[in-house]
């Protein structure tokens, strides 16, 4: 097994080294820039017959779990929202990798795909995207807001910035209830489940795993997967991360990230 967490600038490069050589092959989030580049990726995979997944955490929590079995099991009635942020004051300008164009660094790819997840998780693919934002004079993505629109009545709206620290708070929001995520709503947390009549119910992680290492759940995951005999994660697909970045994609090209500097 190969982990490739270098700046995201490198995914694509190590990543088809690590397939290339027949190895099991974890990728951190963002696992590319584009979604083109996580076509390429997936299909190198696919063809080496090796595992191939995007270290995104947050999807291998307990508390994601609880979440997407009171999603889909419909405790909520049917979901019309999502509503989550993601803010890091990021250090060090301009040297800082998220700083950095080339490193592929920018506030979207970094800190936005963790709403943008629990976005897609919930309610697919959007169907209409709107984005608005600002640049660092680097050329990367400062701050910005999403809206992404999933049919009649149900819209979401997702925030992240690299110049001011947010909650980093999520509402799953549906015509029954609601699930209020605390922040950081990525990290190991708690959550409530708060009806329309005002009641609510708190859910807390049972299992004392606290900040970081939550990432255990993923290691165990993915030690899961390739036990059995998997080439991909169950839940959280390829074909999902690659709809990922394509959210990713467009957002940041309203941004006008992709122009000449």
């Amino acid at each position: 097994m190969v982990y490739v967490a270098a700046p995201q600038s490198e995914h694509l490069t190590l990543g088809r080294l690590s397939v290339a050589a027949g190895k099991h092959t974890l990728i951190e989030k963002p696992m590319a820039t584009t979604a083109d580049e996580a076509r390429a990726l997936t299909a190198a995979a696919r063809n080496a017959k090796v595992l191939l997944m995007e270290a995104l955490w947050s999807r291998y929590l307990p508390q994601t779990s609880v979440v997407r079995t009171l999603v889909n099991d419909g405790f909520l009635g049917e979901v019309r929202s999502v509503v989550a942020d993601h803010g890091q004051a990021i250090p060090g300008y301009p040297d800082h990798r998220l700083h950095r164009r080339e490193l592929g660094g920018g506030a979207l790819l970094d800190l936005g795909i963790y709403p943008v997840q629990l976005d897609s998780m919930v309610l697919g693919a959007p169907k209409s995207i709107t984005a608005i934002g600002g640049l660092l004079d680097t050329g990367v993505d400062a701050y910005s807001t999403l809206v992404l629109g999933h049919g009649h009545n149900v819209q979401s709206t997702l925030t992240t910035s690299l110049a001011v620290r947010s909650p980093s708070t999520a509402v799953i929001a549906g015509t029954h209830a609601r699930i209020e995520i605390d922040g950081s709503f990525y990290m190991p947390t708690t959550f409530r489940l708060a009806g329309n009549d005002g009641d609510a119910m708190v859910w807390n992680d049972p299992t004392g795993v606290t900040s970081m290492a939550g990432l255990s759940w993923e290691a165990t995951a993915l030690a899961q997967f390739v036990g059995e005999g998997r080439t991909e994660s169950p839940i959280h697909t390829l074909d999902e991360t690659i709809s990922i970045l394509e959210t990713l994609d467009e957002a940041r090209r309203q941004l006008d990230v992709f122009a000449p500097l």
